[in-house]
């Protein structure tokens, strides 16, 4: 089994990255290989240098989607059978690759584990996902089209999966995570949460998915995700083509109409979320009392 663990660097990446390598350098089960796709990380070997790794680094350029396109690419050309995915501000509970290898073989094609937020003050941490999923979960479209539990710093994917989805997403998408693990689900490809292993899941100000203020423009370009997602998506799915219709409209109700924004945006303050999913904050109108608009 050839594991490579994958990981995009980028400059504001860089206060956090030596504590994101030292938990892959604890891991217990250290058969595996990094695969760290560049953009634009100045002095990476000094950070590298601190570590005995097996690494590969690919100095990418582009949007976010094509310098993540291009690494995971690579992987494939490498002949990996897995890649597991990690943030370069994020790092790992020190069993990741020991409790994942065994689920790597078994019929799944992507795998999932708990998120422990956290932020830099050290606060303590608390999951993202608990009571959400279960090892049971046959994870379909239900589960994620209307928030994404499934990054690039908590999944594990079967390399040779990868194509065609990899070629069918834009330069331009923004949630590249959500995208490409609900094409690989849409392309009946199964997930499976794995149980007692977590990545720690910082945040700070880079971080866009999930807000505690949710401001004007936090919703506005919630909206403008989620409208690009779904239209996304439609091109090949006609089970998002409904959501595409409705967040296409509600982007347009915000350009035209600001009395209505703003009654819709109190209305996603105001009414209680379900869960913590990346973008389950921007719901639907209809979802949260917002009729005949």
């Amino acid at each position: 089994m050839k594991i490579a663990v994958f990981i995009v660097t980028y400059p504001a990446a860089a206060p956090y990255f030596t504590e994101c390598l030292a938990s892959l350098d604890a891991q217990t089960d250290k058969d595996f290989s990094l695969v760290i796709a560049n953009d634009g990380l100045d002095d990476l070997d000094s950070f590298l240098g601190e570590f005995n790794f097996d690494v590969n680094v690919i100095n990418c350029h582009g949007s976010p989607a094509a310098i993540r396109r291009q690494g995971l690419s690579s992987l494939i050309a490498s002949d990996f059978d897995w890649a597991v995915l990690l943030d370069a501000d994020d790092y790992a509970s020190n069993d990741r690759i020991a409790k994942l290898r065994p689920h790597m073989n078994t019929d799944c094609d992507v795998l999932f584990h708990e998120l422990q937020i956290f932020d830099d003050h050290k606060h303590q941490a608390h999951p993202m996902l608990r009571g959400l999923f279960s090892a049971e979960t046959n994870l379909t479209w239900n589960h994620i089209c209307n928030g994404n539990a499934l990054g690039m710093t908590n999944t594990a994917i079967a390399c040779n999966q990868l194509t065609p989805t990899l070629e069918r997403i834009p330069d331009d998408i923004v949630a590249y995570d959500w995208a490409l693990f609900s094409d690989l689900i849409l392309r009946d490809k199964r997930a499976r949460l794995v149980e007692s292993t977590a990545t720690y899941y910082r945040q700070h100000a880079s971080n866009s998915a999930l807000s505690k203020e949710l401001t004007n423009n936090f919703l506005s370009r919630g909206v403008k995700v989620k409208a690009q997602h779904y239209s996304f998506l439609a091109n090949r799915y006609t089970v998002a083509e409904t959501r595409a219709k409705e967040f296409a409209k509600v982007e347009r109700k915000i350009e035209s109409d600001p009395n209505w924004t703003a009654k819709y945006f109190e209305a996603l303050r105001t009414t209680p979320n379900e869960n913590q999913l990346w973008w389950s904050v921007i719901r639907r109108p209809g979802d949260v009392n917002i009729e005949n608009w």
